[in-house]
């Protein structure tokens, strides 16, 4: 993920899928970011998606790695890590999150989660097998 931006305050959220296409429930994970002054902030996450990012106001940038490991049948983890700057100021972004699909994988997501729009940046797979 390079220098991704969207429209809005939008985060950037994650969903994954099957050949019966992108699956809505069952996600779990956890993100820890320093993106304001107060420090960390650790948002628990379980629901129609992963959050990746939160990335909290527009003018913002991301930029990281994003790795998915089959860890057990179809049951995948993903760890992110990266941070997001303003142009003066770094802020670094973790997050983990896991989900358990019904058949293999073939279909994976990135969106802006709040109604925003991408307005610059890109992403890159890569696969191993």
């Amino acid at each position: 993920i390079y220098t991704i931006s969207f429209t809005g305050a939008d985060n950037l959220l994650l969903q994954l899928g099957d050949a019966g296409g992108l699956e809505s429930t069952g996600y779990g994970g956890t993100l820890y970011g320093t993106w304001d002054s107060a420090g960390g902030t650790v948002i628990n996450s379980a629901g129609t998606s992963i959050m990746a990012v939160a990335v909290t106001s527009s003018g913002r940038f991301l930029t990281g790695i994003m790795r998915f490991r089959l860890i057990e049948g179809n049951t995948w983890a993903m760890n992110f890590e990266g941070g997001l700057t303003d142009g003066v100021n770094f802020y670094f972004a973790r997050s983990i999150g896991y989900k358990a699909l019904s058949d293999t994988l073939t279909q994976i997501s990135l969106f802006p989660g709040g109604g925003g729009s991408y307005d610059g940046g890109s992403f890159r797979v890569i696969t191993r097998g």
